[in-house]
């Protein structure tokens, strides 16, 4: 039985010995100008991180249909939260969008 491959990529490029599994805090914050700050295990995904703000910010509450931008980029759902640099300052736009 193999175990989750991405634990394999992740320990060969990503040298989380130093990490440990502390969680990141990392600010979120709509378009209206609310924000909040989660704190989430470098492990998880982008969509773990949707989850967690659905259930805990008012405006993903409200649209749950929203994309999460980071200096401009969309975040895809799979990408770990590990794979994004935040500098010191940086944060997270939620981004509602209507389903066709």
């Amino acid at each position: 039985s193999h175990g989750p491959p991405e634990k394999l990529i992740n320990s060969d490029i990503f040298p989380t010995e130093q990490m440990g599994e502390s969680e990141r805090e990392i600010e979120v914050r709509s378009l209206t100008g609310e924000s909040i700050t989660i704190s989430i295990s470098p492990d998880k995904t982008t969509q773990d991180l949707k989850l967690l703000l659905k259930h805990t910010f008012l405006p993903a509450t409200n649209s749950p249909n929203f994309h999460l931008f980071l200096k401009g980029v969309k975040l895809s759902l799979q990408s770990q939260i590990s794979s994004h640099s935040f500098g010191s300052g940086d944060f997270i736009v939620l981004v509602p969008f209507t389903k066709k």
